[in-house]
This record gives C-alpha cells, structure tokens and sequence, in this order.
C-alpha cells in the first residue's frame, strides 16, 4: 500500500504531519532531483550533470548513488582522479558494485596505477581468469 503524503490541512493542524510532510517532500525532490541528473547524464548535458550532481553531494553526502552518478559522469568528462574520490568510498560501503569498480579501473588505468586498477576489477567484479 502506498503512503500518501500529508495533505496540507492536516499538516497545518497537526505538527507531526507536517514534520512527516516536509520530510517526505525533502526525499522526494532529491529523487527528483537525482533522475533529472541521471537525464542529463544520459542526454550527454555533462556540465549540467555535474553542476547538479555536486549541488545534491553539498544536500545528501551520504548519498551512494549520487556519488555513483558523479563517478560516471567525472568518467565521462575525462577527470579520472574525481572518478577515483568519488567510487573508491561507494565500493568500500559496497563492495559487490561491479559497474562502480570497473568504472573505477578504467580510470586507475588511465592515471597509470595498472596494479591497483588490476587489484580493483579482479576483486571486486571476481573476475577469474580462464585456465588450460
């Protein structure tokens, strides 16, 4: 069953409805927020990615998949040491994000550290390699 926001009556009437609102609307414009990101990640607007992506880092710090987004979109843009700042914390909070540590590689390939790009994508993904 879906939970309906407070109407804005109710809310007026009683102050933990309103606080439940105004924490409900917070979550849901950074959702909003995060998508409209993801859109101009996607629509290759970059510099309006990344604008948007650190106002809501400045919001929600604690956000995994905003830094996710904001590793991807520093990949995008060529900034492979941003790429590093921002995936290699996502990966230690979770490890099994294989998209997050090959995005990280590549990078890390890209700044010349082939033995932690290596250590990297072989133990987070589990890549094995084939034998004889």
């Amino acid at each position: 069953m879906k939970r309906r926001l407070a109407n804005p009556r109710s809310a007026a009437n009683k102050p933990s409805n309103a606080r439940r609102s105004w924490g409900e609307s917070r979550v849901l414009a950074a959702q909003l927020s995060l998508t409209l990101t993801g859109w101009l990640f996607e629509n290759d607007r970059l510099p309006e990615a990344k604008e948007r992506c650190l106002e809501l880092l400045r919001t929600a710090p604690e956000e995994l998949e905003v830094w996710r987004l904001f590793g991807r979109i520093a990949a995008a843009l060529g900034d492979n040491q941003a790429v590093v700042d921002a995936l290699v914390p996502v990966l230690h909070r979770e490890p099994k994000d294989s998209a997050s540590a090959l995005v990280l590689a590549e990078s890390l390939m890209h700044l010349g550290d082939w033995e932690q790009a290596l250590t990297w994508s072989v133990s987070y993904t589990h890549l094995t390699l084939p034998t004889k």
